[in-house]
């Protein structure tokens, strides 16, 4: 994760299993911001799906235009991050309360299999989600 807001929210409530927001991530307003997960080996997905915080309307709709990134080699680290490709980009109007992420849907030709997911907000903006779940 680039940034911490504050404990508790650590880059492991990511996907530590609880969908409560007593249980989120939670990163700083920096120039760029990301979230990133290393599934250690590369995996071909069926579904990747992101809950989002919930809340206010102000809260969810933070994650309006977030950025799905893959990368098979490297580590969570703004190197890699750099580097990953652009699979999915949200392009919904208002904050959903779940994401069911079954394709990228930037680059038609780009396989849908990573062992590094990234996950960005649009802006220099604070970001969080709930929980993020990949089946493969």
């Amino acid at each position: 994760m680039s940034s911490l807001l504050r404990a508790p929210y650590y880059s492991c409530r990511g996907v530590d299993g609880i969908f409560t927001n007593d249980s989120i991530m939670h990163t700083l307003d920096a120039t760029t911001e990301w979230w990133c997960v290393d599934l250690k080996k590369t995996c071909n997905f069926r579904e990747i799906i992101l809950y989002n915080r919930n809340g206010s309307q102000d809260i969810s709709n933070r994650i309006i235009g977030f950025k799905l990134r893959i990368s098979t080699s490297g580590q969570c680290d703004k190197t890699t991050f750099n580097s990953s490709s652009l699979c999915y980009k949200d392009q919904q109007l208002t904050g959903q309360l779940v994401y069911n992420i079954k394709d990228c849907n930037q680059i038609p030709s780009i396989q849908f299999s990573s062992r590094l997911i990234f996950i960005s907000p649009k802006h220099n903006e604070h970001f969080h989600f709930r929980e993020l779940v990949v089946k493969i």
